[in-house]
């Protein structure tokens, strides 16, 4: 009973092998079994099995352990693609399974795109901020600065002044800013000392004409 039962077991064991070489066999690609394009004819199989056959048959290599697995590749891939309603739904499980392998492809791609795309747009979008944030500080430093010296010089000022045409946008409106501009700066200058600075920057814009009545 002993013998019987390792028996069984051993028959188990061999039968369990058998399935998991054939599970390796048929995961394998049959055309390249046979070493053949996709889409052979008939023939071809045929041909192609006669030759690896031969070469592979335990009479002619015994003992041979690979040779034998190879020989068993090779019959069930000459059965498969011979037989015409196996060989369709081969061709047509290869062609899911392409189908499958191109499709997580171009998704793989556009994610790596999409993620790539998002951090170049983030950091595009940082550094025109940066540079933007950069430029208007430097435009309202040069525009205080002249402001300044022209506040300081009165006599350059109205000469610009008078420059400008009468119809120029808001020259009116500059002059009116400019002389509370000017007098806020010489109150500024007094209640600092500087009255003495002030007078006489009052004085020469009046003496090289002021402003215009």
């Amino acid at each position: 009973a002993s013998a019987g039962g390792g028996g069984g077991g051993s028959g188990g064991g061999s039968g369990g092998s058998q399935d998991n070489e054939e599970e390796e066999v048929k995961a394998e690609d049959l055309y390249k079994v046979l070493g053949l394009p996709r889409g052979a004819d008939p023939d071809q199989i045929k041909a192609a099995y006669r030759r690896l056959a031969k070469e592979n048959h335990p009479d002619m290599r015994p003992g041979d352990a690979a040779a034998q697995a190879r020989f068993r590749e090779v019959s069930h891939a000459h059965q498969t693609l011979l037989h015409v309603g196996l060989r369709r739904m081969y061709d047509l499980h290869l062609r899911h399974q392409d189908a499958r392998v191109r499709a997580e492809a171009i998704r793989t791609e556009e994610e790596t795109s999409g993620l790539r795309g998002f951090l170049l747009l983030r950091r595009g979008r940082g550094a025109a901020t940066a540079v933007g944030a950069v430029w208007v500080a430097a435009a309202s430093l040069l525009i205080y600065g002249l402001w300044e010296w022209l506040t300081r010089s009165p006599g350059l000022f109205w000469a610009c002044f008078r420059a400008l045409p009468d119809w120029a946008p808001g020259k009116w409106r500059l002059a009116e800013f400019y002389l509370a501009s000017s007098t806020a700066a010489q109150r500024r200058c007094r209640e600092g000392g500087g009255g003495g600075e002030a007078s006489s920057s009052v004085a020469a814009s009046a003496a090289g004409g002021g402003a215009p009545s």
